[in-house]
């Protein structure tokens, strides 16, 4: 019989192995806290405090285990609630990755949880930037003159609820702008770093459209800053998912199908109109903003309705009621459509759609050759393509 003798070094070299070969794992102990499982969720917005179910964790005994090797490294939150995305009011936010982690769960103020975590150096920044973002925001300020004007709303004094949002109006103005300076600081501070690209998706590319396969393709070029760890977020995929998608509907390509009820019953979509300029005019009747657009598309369809051009409303209202008052309280007599209330997120998906108005204008082959129109620019767009045809 054979026997082998490991060095030192071959059994140390092993035992490393073994350890990095273990699945990462979140633990967990609550404390103060009486609960029969948690519920994680994956932040998918944190700017407006968006969140999408990812597992039921039980609870035994006051700890909990949850492996962590399907999730990628990004912003989840703990929440004691089992509840639609929309609906989860009570949670807390850290960042996860492929790492051991521990995490101790709390209540903390105004019904919010309250987690100290460990492991994780990802969240460790993450806590330092919310942190700096709260002092340069003044939040402490911010709340009380909420809670305020909250106890003031509950006693229905309109009065002191008039002057209380008149004098913190300053405060708010003074929030916005320092935290503004805050972020781009920390954008250009943590440029090209994993946490980096937290950031850019969080407060840059969330809020922005992409038009073009040229303004596409940069961010492309963007994206291949970041360093590998970077590149296995789940923002990174986020980031080239939505891409791909805008290049979908970016100007010069083929729009997507529209499909909806008039305001005699009748089904019309988009496909009605080839052979003619359409312009399409995404919105509802509760959106302010949308709403200023109208004379400029009247003029835009007094102008050239007779010259092989036409313009196709489509609201994403819910009540038939509510659009068939703004339409006559507008005097938006042009083509009008409301889509079904299912059919509303994949329209908009679809059509890229960050927010409304969304206006954009498409040929007489269907497709689409300007993108996000305003105001005068709506009319000098159409008459360009109108008068070179």
């Amino acid at each position: 019989m054979k026997i082998k003798y490991w060095s030192m070094g071959v059994v140390s070299a092993l035992l490393i192995s073994g350890c990095q070969m273990q699945s990462p794992v979140l633990e967990g102990t609550l404390d103060a806290i009486q609960a029969d499982s948690l519920y994680l969720y994956q932040v998918t917005n944190d700017w407006y405090g968006t969140l999408e179910k990812e597992a039921a964790i039980p609870v035994k005994d006051g700890t909990f285990t949850y492996s962590l090797d399907s999730l990628k490294s990004g912003l989840y939150a703990l929440a004691l609630e089992n509840q639609e995305m929309s609906r989860v009011t009570h949670f807390a936010k850290f960042f996860i990755e492929p790492v051991p982690m521990k995490v101790t769960v709390r209540q903390g103020d105004y019904e919010e949880l309250d987690l100290q975590v460990e492991g994780s150096s990802l969240n460790e920044r993450y806590t330092s930037f919310v942190h700096g973002l709260n002092v340069a925001g003044n939040k402490v300020m911010l709340d009380s003159l909420d809670r305020a004007f909250y106890a003031a709303r509950d006693k229905g004094d309109t009065a002191l609820m008039a002057k209380i949002k008149t004098e913190s109006m300053p405060y708010y103005d003074k929030s916005r702008e320092q935290s503004r300076l805050f972020i781009d600081q920390a954008i250009l501070k943590e440029q090209h770093t994993a946490f980096g690209l937290y950031l850019y998706y969080t407060y840059r590319f969330q809020n922005q459209t992409f038009n073009t396969v040229g303004a596409i393709d940069t961010v492309f070029q963007h994206l291949q800053e970041y360093p590998d760890e970077a590149r296995q977020m789940v923002f990174y995929s986020r980031i080239t998912d939505t891409l791909e998608r805008f290049r979908k509907c970016a100007i010069g390509s083929k729009a997507p199908f529209i499909e909806g009820v008039d305001a005699n019953g009748k089904q019309v979509s988009l496909d009605n109109f080839k052979g003619r300029y359409v312009l399409v005019d995404f919105w509802s009747s509760g959106c302010h903003w949308c709403r200023l657009e109208t004379p400029h598309l009247q003029k835009v369809y007094d102008a050239f309705k007779d010259k092989n051009f036409t313009i196709l409303g489509v609201s994403s209202d819910y009540s038939k009621e509510d659009w068939l008052r703004a339409i006559d309280e507008d005097k938006s007599f042009w083509n009008q459509i409301i889509v079904p209330r299912k059919e509303i997120r994949p329209l908009m998906d679809r059509y890229c759609i960050v927010g409304i108005p969304h206006i954009i204008l498409v040929d007489p082959s269907g497709i689409i050759i300007a993108k996000d129109l305003r105001g005068e620019d709506i009319y000098q767009t159409v008459e360009s393509y109108i008068q070179n045809n």
